[in-house]
């Protein structure tokens, strides 16, 4: 069980962060293209 507790927040953190991610690779793009 612990493992899985591991696991689900693991997945929770990536979801989280990949919002944070896309945003900051647009905002990469756009300083490159300016």
């Amino acid at each position: 069980s612990n493992m899985n507790d591991l696991v689900a927040e693991y997945q929770q953190y990536q979801d989280a962060t990949a919002e944070e991610e896309d945003y900051e690779e647009e905002e990469e793009d756009e300083e490159v293209a300016a």
